[in-house]
C-alpha cells in the first residue's frame, strides 16, 4: 500500500487524504518513524514531483534512494535495541550528505570508497572497506570499532552497492534486541541459589554504572575505557572456563592497573 501511494501521480490533497486513511487503517497515527518520514513527502511521493522538471528521470529512479532509506531504517528497528536504534537513524540519515568520491572493486566482492561531506567548508576525505565475503568492514573514522554500528560513510557505500539491510558483523550482536532477549531468558530474576546469575546481576550492575559515568567524561577518557574493557573481553569470552585462581588475580591487577591510568 506504502509503495502504491509513493508512486501514485495524484494531486496533493488526494495524497494527503489518502495518507490519513492508510496511518490510520494501521494505527500508526503517532508512531515517531511514520512522523518522521511524513515530514520528508516532498522528497519521495510522485504527488509532490508533479509539474516539476526532472530531465525524464523516471519516478522509480528518483524513488530509489527514499526506497533504501527506508529499508534501512525499517531494518534496523528490527534488529536494533532501543538504546542504540536512535544513533542509527542518526547516521542513516546523515548520509544524505556524503558524496562517493570513488569506488573501485579490488577482489570478488571487496571494495574500496573515498568519501567527503558536501556540506562542510572544508570536508576532510574518509577511506573505508566493504568487503562482504569477508564481512569485513572498515572506515578511518573508526566508529564501527568504537561504538559498535556503522557510520555514514559506510551506510552510504552500502547504498552505492544496492544494498539495503546490514550485512552480518556490520552492526555489533551487543545492540541485536535477541541478544538481550536471551540475556533474559538466561537471567531472568538473580537467585541466591544460582551463582551464575549473582554474578551476573552485579556486573550488569556496576557495568552499567562505569559505561554511564564514562560516557559523560570527554573523548579521550572514554576511549581509554572502552580499551580496558575490550583488553578484559578475551579472558572472559575463553570457552574452556579453565583459568587458576593465579590467572584471575593477574587479570585483575592489569584491570586495576589500567583504571588508574584513565
Amino acid at each position: 500500500m506504502f509503495s502504491k501511494l509513493m508512486k501514485r501521480p495524484c494531486p496533493i490533497d488526494e495524497f494527503e487524504e489518502r495518507w490519513s486513511e492508510l496511518i490510520e487503517e494501521y494505527g500508526v497515527t503517532n508512531h515517531q518513524w511514520i512522523l518522521e518520514i511524513y515530514s520528508k513527502r516532498n522528497q519521495w511521493a510522485e504527488a509532490f514531483f508533479r509539474g516539476h522538471f526532472f530531465a525524464m528521470m523516471r519516478s522509480t529512479q528518483r524513488a530509489e534512494s527514499m526506497n533504501s532509506l527506508l529499508k534501512q531504517k525499517n531494518h534496523a528497528a528490527r534488529i536494533c535495541t532501543r538504546a542504540i536504534l536512535d544513533h542509527v537513524l542518526k547516521e542513516i540519515n546523515a548520509d544524505e550528505d556524503i558524496v562517493v568520491q570513488s569506488m573501485s572493486l579490488l577482489k570478488d566482492r571487496r571494495y574500496q570508497f573515498q568519501f567527503s561531506n558536501h556540506t562542510m567548508k572544508n570536508p576532510r576525505s574518509f577511506a573505508a572497506i566493504i568487503d562482504l565475503d569477508e564481512s569485513k568492514f572498515e572506515c578511518e573514522c573508526l566508529m564501527l570499532q568504537s561504538d559498535g554500528i556503522p557510520c555514514r560513510h559506510i551506510i552510504r557505500g552500502f547504498k552505492n552497492m544496492r544494498i539495503s539491510t546490514f550485512p552480518e558483523k556490520s552492526i555489533n550482536p551487543r545492540w541485536f534486541v535477541e541478544v538481550g532477549k536471551k540475556l533474559i531468558m538466561d537471567f531472568p530474576f538473580p537467585s541466591v541459589d544460582k551463582p551464575k546469575e549473582v554474578r551476573f546481576a552485579k556486573m550488569n550492575m556496576e557495568c552499567m554504572h562505569f559505561s554511564k559515568l564514562s560516557s559523560q567524561k570527554r573523548k579521550p577518557f572514554f576511549d581509554k575505557s572502552i580499551n580496558v574493557v575490550r583488553n578484559l573481553t578475551p579472558a572472559a569470552e575463553d570457552e574452556s572456563d579453565a583459568l587458576s585462581e593465579s590467572d584471575g588475580e593477574e587479570i585483575l591487577k592489569e584491570f586495576v592497573k589500567n583504571c588508574t591510568m584513565l
